[in-house]
């Protein structure tokens, strides 16, 4: 399962719709076509060039110059208080929006290198660093573009701008700019808190006896008797170092985010980061469908766990990750469409690491690289056959973002497309065995996927629902236990591994109220899986047909257009439910 889907969505264009005006620095409509090269090239998104296309490895880093973006907006600001509408100095006011938007566009290109090559290496601190500089560059950059909208509202060229970049771009920006020092103090202290957590993260190791061990390292010294714990203890052991260590960085972020909340005018923290995910729902619209998943779907997998279903569905056979990627290949080959054109052009420029290592991030994403207008896969791969699920889950966000140029409207339906490609790879990998091994296990998967998705935002929903004073460690840990064993996830092991082991779901400290996209997409992707079941490419048909409409209308209307039953209803979950076990014989 992919750990970080969301992209910086580029702030100057998601606030001005620039779109229109891009030239040099721009990208449009597909088609992707072979050039007499070796390599394969397609035109940019406005259809007027060919993408400037390098493979990875030849994508170099520049650290972006803060000082001159920034004097940039500022002269412009400047410069608008004495400009008329004349059309040359309205021409003038735009060409250097356009600049701006420019370096904006090369900036979250730089930011996006410095986190993927940190991401491959986290041990490696000079990419650490530049991922700090460009998160709290990113945050000046914020301030002053808000200050520009601004400018231009009050300007007398408001209404000559406004035909340019959109109807209504400035509503709001009425009146004089602010922007409290407080707010800027607060999202620079989140911002730190985030990356003091990855740093944290990635030194985490414990020395038992004189010797130092990785978390792996130790639990499988337990079971071989290497050292005086059992493997039950061991794990006790390392989480409770590993939760001092990091809970009370999740307890002060929490805080932050409050105060954040609060300073942007909203009651509670959930509501902002709803809106933040540009969801067309709330969490009471979710409500009895979180409820269905606890009164449906728990106790189906408490019975695939006491019959043994849920561990031999999960006990898939060793794949090396290279071997993983041929076989996704294969499958989006077979799928032809968008999915053979995407997976040639990832593969052509080297766009995915898949290779495993300790060092690398501790999950999958796929993030999207603006001045090369091309996506780029991430995965630290586990060695086994769902490799092969989890290179076609950030595959799909891949073919979405080739196909829409990176214009993702929400998160919602980037999951729906992304899940959609795992579903669909089961019925196209060229290995009969391995796709009916990978059936059982995707299923039990989904399964799991909804209730430990739905319990970590059970846990998020009652942590940020705390008073301030009662956000406490102690407090946190009490409440993860408490939604283990609500969502049937204790068993096997001590309390204090279901108390404190949620300190290393990344979710919580970079990504917060995004876990219940991965339950509300995959109730609309586990019917694509029901349709190819039911009729030979039809579920193909219908993700292009997704993919094809993904950038014009919200989750549920969009759900709704393509044929898929309401994916927030409780119905949906109960039709779930009853496939899984038509499956398994249950």
């Amino acid at each position: 399962m992919n750990n970080l889907r969301t992209r910086r969505i580029g702030l100057l264009l998601a606030a001005m719709l620039l779109l229109s005006l891009l030239s040099g620095c721009g990208v449009t409509d597909l088609p992707f076509s072979r050039s007499s090269q070796a390599l394969p090239q397609r035109m940019n998104y406005q259809g007027d060039a060919p993408i400037d296309m390098v493979p990875f490895s030849e994508m170099e880093y520049t650290r972006p110059d803060g000082d001159a973006m920034l004097r940039r907006i500022d002269d412009l600001i400047a410069a608008l208080k004495t400009r008329t509408a004349d059309d040359d100095e309205v021409d003038a006011s735009l060409d250097e929006i356009d600049t701006i938007y420019c370096d904006e566009y090369t900036f979250l290109t730089m930011q996006t290198l410095a986190t993927i090559r940190s991401d491959i290496d986290q041990s490696d601190k000079h990419w650490l660093e530049e991922v700090r500089f460009c998160d709290a560059l990113s945050i000046e950059l914020q301030q002053k573009y808000e200050e520009l909208k601004h400018a231009c509202a009050a300007s007398r060229q408001r209404d000559a701008l406004e035909k340019q970049l959109g109807e209504g771009v400035f509503d709001g920006y009425d009146g004089d700019y602010t922007y409290p020092e407080a707010l800027v103090q607060l999202q620079h202290r989140e911002t730190e808190l985030e990356s003091q957590y990855y740093e944290a993260y990635a030194d985490l190791s414990l020395t038992y006896n004189g010797k130092e061990y990785t978390a792996n390292e130790f639990v499988e010294a337990a079971y071989a008797d290497e050292i005086d714990l059992e493997p039950a203890d061991a794990v006790d052991y390392y989480y409770n170092m590993a939760n001092a260590e990091l809970a009370p960085i999740f307890a002060e972020l929490v805080k932050v985010r409050q105060q954040i909340a609060a300073a942007f005018g909203y009651d509670n923290y959930i509501d902002y980061a709803y809106d933040v995910n540009n969801r067309d729902y709330t969490p009471d619209d979710v409500a009895d469908y979180t409820d269905a998943i606890v009164t449906e779907l728990v106790p189906l997998y408490k019975r695939t766990v006491d019959e043994g279903i849920y561990a031999s569905a999960n006990a898939t056979d060793r794949i090396k990750p290279r071997r993983c990627l041929q076989l996704a290949e294969s499958a989006a080959r077979a799928m032809g469409g968008y999915q053979d054109e995407a997976m040639t052009y990832m593969l052509a420029y080297d766009l995915c690491d898949v290779d495993s290592s300790p060092k690398k991030y501790n999950g999958s994403y796929e993030v999207y690289l603006e001045d090369y207008e091309s996506p780029f896969v991430l995965v630290n791969a586990t060695g086994y056959g769902e490799d092969v699920l989890t290179i076609a889950h950030e595959f799909g966000h891949f073919t979405d973002d080739f196909v829409n140029y990176g214009i993702g409207k929400s998160t919602d339906i980037n999951e729906v497309i992304s899940q959609g490609m795992e579903y669909l790879t089961l019925f196209y990998l060229e290995d009969e065995d391995l796709a009916a091994e990978l059936t059982d296990f995707k299923l039990i998967d989904a399964l799991r996927l909804y209730i430990e998705q739905g319990s970590y935002n059970a846990f998020e929903e009652r942590v940020y629902a705390l008073e301030d004073a009662a956000i406490t460690v102690e407090n946190i840990n009490a409440i993860a236990l408490e939604v283990s064993e609500e969502f049937g996830l204790t068993g096997g092991w001590h309390d204090a591994y279901y108390a404190e082991s949620w300190v290393e779901i990344s979710h919580f400290y970079e990504q917060p109220f995004y876990v219940i996209s991965y339950c509300v997409s995959d109730s609309a992707a586990f019917q694509l899986y029901e349709m190819e079941a039911q009729t030979e490419g039809l579920g193909v048909d219908t993700l292009h047909d997704y993919i094809d409409i993904a950038t014009e209308e919200d989750f549920l209307a969009l759900a709704a257009d393509c044929g898929f039953t309401d994916p927030i209803s409780a119905e949906t979950i109960r039709g779930i439910a009853e496939t899984i076990r038509d499956h398994f014989g249950l």
